[in-house]
């Protein structure tokens, strides 16, 4: 059945600021849970929280990676940062603070595609380009995390998503 009643209007959005923080692509951006913090990553190897307010940098991590940020997955709890380069097989755990550094996680096979945290902020996610997914998970604070049993690899080819639902 095809409704008749008329559609409601459209939502418009409006650019509130061009970040030209970084010096080239972009290709990992989450918010924080509180909406105040867009983190963002790309090719020029940085990281970078931004007050969506104002627009200003609040911290840089220049050097995050080794050749690029491939995507950036924001804690809900809000505390930390994860982040992944294509190129590497580690997963680096950030606090979303200062961005300083607060743990790498290995033991992936391969290359890391693509992370998540869980709602409880107490495991991690990634995919990887050989078809692998690794689980880390903490039941205490973000630099005590540990390689989960429940990793497993049953894709054949690379990952291309991973989320919690």
């Amino acid at each position: 059945m095809i409704s008749t009643e008329p559609s409601p209007p459209a939502t418009t959005f409006k650019v509130l600021h061009t970040i030209p923080h970084h010096m080239n692509y972009v290709f990992g951006i989450s918010s924080s849970p509180d909406g105040r913090f867009v983190f963002s990553g790309g090719l020029d190897k940085s990281i970078i929280s931004t007050d969506i307010a104002s627009g200003e940098i609040v911290a840089k991590s220049a050097d995050a990676h080794r050749f690029q940020v491939r995507k950036i997955a924001v804690a809900p709890n809000g505390k930390f940062v994860v982040s992944c380069d294509y190129n590497e097989k580690v997963v680096k755990v950030w606090d979303s603070v200062n961005l300083k550094l607060m743990c790498c996680l290995e033991g992936s096979d391969s290359e890391i595609n693509r992370i998540a945290v869980s709602h409880d902020s107490k495991t991690i996610v990634c995919g990887d380009i050989r078809g692998g997914v690794k689980l880390w998970t903490t039941q205490g604070e973000p630099e005590t995390w540990a390689l989960s049993e429940k990793s497993w690899k049953d894709h054949n080819k690379i990952v291309e998503a991973v989320t919690f639902r």
